[in-house]
């Protein structure tokens, strides 16, 4: 199972945006909102010299049927980050 898979067009802004509200209805704001932003400083100083791959569903389609694997997509990711996905991948 690979999970947080990040998609084409996905926005850290966007992703720290979601993680803040998630932390507000979960009760712990205060340590998301000064953990968040030290992390997203250096999440973005990180992702400009050492790029995350970006896992559309043609690209994992491709490599799975390269291993003999089937993919499955979830319909929601695991994790609160729900601009990412979740994909199972299982023998063939």
């Amino acid at each position: 199972m690979l999970t947080d898979l990040i998609q084409p067009g996905t926005s850290s802004a966007r992703e720290l945006i979601d993680y803040l509200r998630f932390s507000a209805r979960n009760g712990f704001f205060v340590d998301a909102f000064v953990g968040g932003v030290r992390e997203f400083a250096s999440y973005f100083g990180a992702r400009s010299s050492r790029p995350l791959t970006m896992v559309n569903e043609e690209r994992l389609s491709r490599w799975a049927a390269q291993t003999d694997l089937k993919l499955e997509w979830l319909p929601e990711n695991l994790s609160y980050r729900r601009f990412r996905r979740t994909a199972v991948l299982r023998p063939g």
